[in-house]
C-alpha cells in the first residue's frame, strides 16, 4: 500500500498540474481483490446482451421527441433521446467573447436532464450551471448553450462493483481540471454514486412505505 503512495509522489510532485488531485491528502488506499475469471465473462456477457437485445435497457425507439416545428432547434440535433451519456455544455457570451463549459451525466434520457437544467435557468437552483447562467442575466449579458455527448456509459446495476457512468464523468473533469473555464468543482470528484441508492435496502424500504 505505501508503495502506491510513493509512486504519487514520485510520478506527480509539486510542480505537476495533477498534483493538486493527485497527491497522499486526496488518493484513498485500501485493500482490494481483482474479479475473478467468471465475474469478467458474466459482465461481457450482459454488456453484448444489452448492445444487441437491450434486454436491460433499451434506448427508445424514437431519436428525438421534439415536436415536428421545434425539431430544427433540438439541443442534440435530433438525439435527445439517449440514454446513459456524459454530456458537454458550453456557455458563450457574444457580449465578452468568453466561454465557459460543464461536464454532466444523466442515465435517464438526455432530453429529461436538458428540461432539468432549462428550468434551473428559470427559476433559481444550486447548480454551477445555473449560477453562470444567472450571472451572467444579472449582468444583463447575452449568453448560448450548447450541447454535445462526449461519452457512453452504463450506470450501476446490482452486482457491479462500480458505476461505468459515474467513473466517466470524473475521468473528464479530471482531464480538464486545469482549464479555468471548467464550471465544474473538485468536490464532484469525491461525491458518491447517486445511482446505488435506489438498491439500498432502506431506499426501498422507505419507497414502499410512501416516504
Amino acid at each position: 500500500m505505501y508503495y502506491i503512495l510513493d509512486l504519487l509522489d514520485k510520478h506527480f510532485p509539486p510542480t505537476d498540474p495533477l498534483h493538486k488531485i493527485l497527491n497522499r491528502n486526496c488518493v484513498k488506499v485500501s485493500y482490494s481483490t481483482m474479479k475473478n475469471m467468471e465475474r469478467i465473462i458474466k459482465n461481457r456477457n450482459r454488456q453484448l446482451l444489452q448492445q444487441h437485445v437491450g434486454a436491460t435497457d433499451p434506448q427508445p425507439s424514437r431519436p428525438c421527441n421534439c415536436r415536428p416545428r421545434d425539431r430544427a432547434n433540438c439541443p442534440l440535433q435530433g438525439k435527445c433521446q439517449m440514454k446513459g451519456v456524459v454530456y458537454k455544455a458550453t456557455v458563450s457570451s457574444p457580449s465578452t467573447s468568453e466561454e465557459w463549459f460543464y461536464i454532466g451525466l444523466t442515465a435517464n434520457t438526455f432530453k429529461t436532464r436538458y428540461n432539468q437544467h432549462t428550468h434551473s435557468f428559470r427559476h433559481r437552483a444550486d447548480t454551477e450551471l445555473s449560477k453562470k447562467v444567472w450571472e451572467l442575466k444579472e449582468k444583463g449579458l447575452d449568453y448560448r448553450i450548447s450541447w454535445k455527448v462526449i461519452k457512453r456509459g452504463h450506470p450501476y446495476k446490482p452486482g457491479q462493483r462500480f458505476c461505468d457512468l459515474c467513473a466517466a464523468e470524473k475521468l473528464e473533469i479530471i482531464k480538464h481540471s486545469g482549464d479555468p473555464r471548467m464550471l465544474n468543482e473538485r468536490s464532484e470528484l469525491i461525491r458518491a454514486c447517486m445511482h446505488k441508492w435506489p438498491h439500498r435496502i432502506g431506499f426501498n424500504h422507505r419507497a414502499n412505505n410512501g416516504q
